[in-house]
């Protein structure tokens, strides 16, 4: 590589994309390089953001957040479709021989730190006016993503203390054995010259290899065959620009994935008939001599690719691939795969596909349990108490003081059990509680003994500690707004508990049930917000809530026997078999 006219291309670049979105007035008064040096800083920072996100260099510049007392957050971004925020370091090197220093990095990360914690005080007012977006998108959401993102414009790599530090940091907020919620994108010279010389911007162009191959001539031109699970894990080096904008991201920690995952572990040679497949769109497609005239194997050049259906899929054999597992390169795993050539097809044919793929066929879980014969006796039981009971995918949720949906009563039953795995699941991912309906954890909430009325007020306990949660004094507590939102079912599964909160009790009238759940629920929400800030201070809570082990703690402490065995970080709620 060439630095020099490598870094001259992209100063030209980055000028020609960012010069009107990238505010510059804090520092007009500056010496002309120091100026320069720090537009090339932001305007980096930019293109980093617009290349994860595919956002405008508008909104990209509108992430700037570079200044005096940015506590090394360079740009700030929230991606609303796929629930990530991203925190961004940039540094400009002229000559391309810097890269991001051990001081800048440490304070990039308790620049991190203040943000999950949450304390605003220190920060500029460029930080400062997105506090309430911050709070609405990062610390009250239990589902976001946060991905850091290092950028600079050297060749080499990050030096080997600042490694070790974002793995350091990576490792303690992640909960370990679940999909990440923080991980780290780095950006160095090399990266950058390949987004700008054709890796993104629908320009994704490379061979992909079928086995067993057909296709479709007529009304237009498609291909279908099977690719190896080993060559699309290949594929996470194109990255984020290979999926549709605006279509669904990989999301961590589903039923869906799960099952995957054990599937390729388990039984790699089943994968191709379990899973449904993945279908890309491209530009062009030209079938390359290699693999000859047979059907038996073929290698097509593609242009333009495009995953418009499969992101799970392709997501799940990434991160497996990243962990290092093995499995991945079993040579019987294998996934269905259908090239769409674009060429020659009307307007808005894409689209039509895109939306298609994603919307058609789609079962979950859910599905499954409607199967389950106890499911419907609950529904008959709700209706001859003149209540409703949703159940079946596409059944209209009744009003709340109609009755309630599976979804509901599968949270409440989980929080109301004694084993808080249960409640912790329910947290983490309520699908995976429905994952087979002839064994526990399933059938330990639904079961001949369980009835309508035992369900009903136990949703009901639930929705009272949902109201108290949110309208809770949480003014005088540590981070008690944060607390509220992400432990809500830990104190929920504390509640039940509670000795005057016996739901199954028909003694106990409605009314009192839900008092006495809301007095409790205060309570413990107290105790809990305290014993957080005291075991947990700094940690970002979304996590600790779906932790096992520390949510175990939290409860034998605050049932007053003391401290859990520690039974392992990575213990898992349904061992694979």
């Amino acid at each position: 590589m060439d630095i020099t006219l490598t870094i001259q291309r992209l100063i030209f670049a980055l000028d020609s994309m960012y010069k009107d979105f990238v505010d510059m007035a804090d520092v007009r008064k500056e010496p002309a390089d120091e100026y320069r040096a720090k537009f090339l800083t932001r305007a980096l920072a930019a293109f980093c953001v617009a290349s994860l996100t595919e956002c405008t260099p508008k909104e990209a510049g509108a992430s700037i957040t570079d200044g005096y007392n940015d506590q090394g957050l360079d740009a700030i971004h929230f991606d609303a479709s796929d629930k990530t925020v991203y925190l961004v370091q940039s540094k400009w090197s002229g000559s391309g021989t810097s890269t991001i220093d051990q001081g800048d990095f440490e304070k990039f990360i308790k620049g991190v730190q203040l943000l999950i914690l949450p304390d605003f005080s220190g920060f500029n007012d460029k930080i400062k006016s997105r506090e309430a977006e911050l709070k609405r998108n990062l610390l009250l959401k239990s589902d976001v993503k946060v991905v850091l993102v290092v950028a600079h414009s050297s060749p080499q790599s990050l030096g080997s203390h600042v490694q070790a530090s974002l793995s350091n940091f990576l490792k303690e907020e992640n909960n370990v054995g679940d999909a990440e919620v923080f991980t780290a994108e780095v950006f160095d010279l090399k990266r950058i010259y390949g987004l700008l010389s054709g890796s993104g911007n629908g320009k994704i162009n490379f061979q992909i290899a079928l086995k067993e191959w057909g296709t479709i001539k007529d009304p237009y031109r498609a291909y279908y065959g099977q690719v190896m699970v080993s060559e699309i894990a290949g594929w996470a080096k194109h990255g984020k620009p290979l999926f549709t904008k605006n279509l669904r991201y990989f999301r961590p920690a589903t039923d869906v994935n799960e099952s995957m995952d054990r599937t390729l572990m388990d039984q790699p040679q089943h994968f191709w008939y379990f899973n449904n497949g993945i279908t890309i769109l491209c530009r062009k497609i030209d079938k390359a001599v290699v693999g000859g005239t047979t059907n038996e194997y073929g290698v097509f050049d593609c242009q333009g690719v495009n995953v418009v259906n499969g992101a799970q899929t392709v997501g799940v054999i990434w991160e497996l691939a990243k962990r290092g597992e093995a499995y991945v390169n079993d040579l019987t795993a294998r996934v269905n795969v259908r090239l769409i050539s674009l060429q020659g097809c009307p307007e808005g044919f894409g689209t039509d596909v895109t939306r298609a793929t994603n919307t058609q066929n789609r079962i979950q879980h859910r599905d499954y349990a409607a199967l389950d014969p106890e499911q419907h006796r609950l529904a008959s039981e709700m209706t001859m108490d003149q209540r409703r009971y949703a159940f079946k995918s596409g059944d209209p949720d009744p009003k709340p003081d109609e009755g309630c949906n599976i979804d509901d009563a599968t949270v409440a039953l989980a929080c109301a059990n004694k084993d808080i795995a249960l409640t912790v699941q329910a947290k983490r991912e309520v699908g995976l509680l429905w994952l087979d309906i002839q064994k526990p954890p399933y059938t330990t909430l639904f079961n001949p003994q369980l009835n309508a009325r035992t369900m009903w007020r136990a949703v009901l306990v639930m929705r009272e500690i949902e109201r108290t949660l949110e309208h809770a004094s949480v003014e005088e507590l540590p981070r008690g707004e944060l607390v509220a939102v992400h432990g809500n079912r830990f104190v929920l599964h504390r509640v039940f508990a509670d000795s005057s909160c016996e739901y199954r009790d028909p003694s106990i009238l409605d009314g009192q049930l839900v008092e006495s759940a809301s007095k409790a629920a205060r309570t413990i929400l107290q105790k809990l917000s305290h014993l957080v800030e005291k075991r947990y201070h700094g940690s970002y809570l979304a996590n600790v809530f779906k932790n096992l082990q520390k949510n175990r703690d939290l409860d034998a402490e605050l049932s007053g026997v003391g401290r859990q065995d520690k039974v392992g970080e990575n213990l898992e709620l349904f061992p694979r078999e």
